[in-house]
């Protein structure tokens, strides 16, 4: 039995308090609304003006940093690191894509669970030789973009 009372206690507060809210909005409104003069204003017109344009500061530019000879060997070892890394990542692109197309090879053969398996494992091996390739690129690209100085004598971009 106090189950079924403990629900109704709360609809019934509930409804107790919706009912004094309301009642003291209508309470409180009449006293609210006995002010009955309004203090109306006239703004005055003001003529429009014309906008006036002003040019945008220019922003004070950066000079340029000349490389020194330490940041063109430092460069040159760099590049020549990401140039391996960049070998070593289209190496293991091509064994995952050649391992996925031997799996896939092989997969002909296995029967339901095993070859969806196997599709999905040369589906990753693929994903992950695209990735590599991607990262391959990136490196290349870094050692094509040059020193990150400006090499005195050269052309400036």
């Amino acid at each position: 039995m106090n189950t079924i009372l403990s629900p109704l206690r709360r609809v019934g507060a509930g409804l107790l308090i919706a009912g004094i809210a309301a009642f003291g909005t209508v309470a409180v409104a009449p006293a609210a609304l006995a002010d009955e003069t309004v203090a109306v204003a006239v703004a005055p017109v003001a003529e429009p003006t014309a906008p006036v344009v002003t040019e945008p500061a220019a922003k004070p530019g950066k000079t340029p940093k000349i490389c020194t000879a330490e940041d063109l060997e430092a460069f040159a070892a760099q590049s020549l690191k990401w140039q391996q890394q960049a070998e070593q990542l289209q190496s293991l692109a091509v064994k995952a894509r050649a391992g996925a197309e031997a799996l896939r090879a092989q997969s002909k053969n296995l029967r339901a669970a095993a070859k969806k398996f196997a599709e999905e494992l040369a589906k990753a091996l693929d994903k992950a030789a695209a990735a590599w390739e991607a990262q391959a690129q990136d490196l290349i690209a870094k050692t094509l973009l040059g020193p990150p100085c400006t090499v005195p004598g050269a052309a400036r971009f």
